[in-house]
């Protein structure tokens, strides 16, 4: 008997937005009839939800893993964080700064989203506040996005760390630095303890290196037609890329 699919975890960039970030009147009525049928929708992403805040203001989902496993919240509760502790932080962020081949440099803390970079940023990046990170953050932080000229640079500087990992994005200039415990998949491991569900009712989007292990290890991992090729190799399933509103599709007919 085919068990019932509970929750559907959901990466955001080029899973659930189109190329142009939007998430469509379409895509947004399924998602609504999912959570009135009682599935629950949880956004896995890579984004804070300060940066993801406009779509879960439209979509109001059960739950958001953020930070890429770094913060989990059902409803209005954390219910796990995962931080570089206040040392381990600011000595990462002293290092990429030391680095010349840094680009652009953002961080996530619970307090706040902080960005540092010489040029006008202010249409990707109007909800950040500009931090040069002269004085030392007086916050642990959950993650690091930065640009670099040269990735290399960005290895050599993680593995300095022995509880700091690199979480690379198939945009190969940008990669993250987290904590090492943190992943998509752990965030997941917390929301489907807390509901009392087992693996095998959920179901995972994505397109990107860090949704490989969601899709691996939910019930059924879905692939978007416009995923990199590790992914779509790690998936059950291929579905319609992000520009054809591909996750509204198979829900619609496989879930609803």
């Amino acid at each position: 008997m085919k068990k019932p699919i509970k929750t559907v975890f959901i990466d955001l960039d080029d899973t659930l937005l189109n190329s142009e970030g939007i998430i469509t009147p379409y895509t947004l009525s399924v998602l609504e009839e999912c959570k009135r049928r009682g599935v629950y929708i949880v956004f896995a992403t890579a984004r804070s939800e300060t940066s993801a805040k406009r779509y879960i203001d439209a979509v109001r989902p059960n739950g958001v893993i953020s930070n890429c496993g770094a913060q989990v919240r059902i409803g209005d509760t954390i219910i796990h964080t995962q931080t570089l502790d206040k040392a381990t932080s600011n000595a990462l962020i002293a290092a990429l700064l030391g680095c010349t081949a840094l680009q652009v440099l953002t961080v996530e803390t619970e307090g706040g989203y902080y960005l540092c970079h010489n040029g006008d940023l202010s249409t990707a990046y109007g909800f950040a506040e500009r931090y040069d990170f002269t004085n030392p953050l007086d916050e642990a932080i959950y993650k690091a996005t930065v640009y670099f000229h040269d990735i290399s640079a960005a290895e050599n500087i993680a593995s300095r760390f022995d509880n700091v990992k690199l979480s690379p994005f198939s945009d190969k200039n940008w990669c993250a630095f987290m904590h090492i415990d943190s992943s998509k998949m752990n965030g997941a491991i917390k929301v489907i303890e807390h509901l009392g569900i087992d693996t095998s009712n959920t179901i995972a989007f994505g397109d990107d290196y860090n949704d490989i292990e969601l899709l691996k290890h939910c019930g059924i991992g879905i692939a978007m037609e416009n995923a990199i090729l590790s992914v779509k190799a790690a998936a059950d399933v291929i579905c319609e890329s992000n520009d054809d509103d591909g996750v509204a599709k198979w829900l619609e007919k496989h879930v609803l």
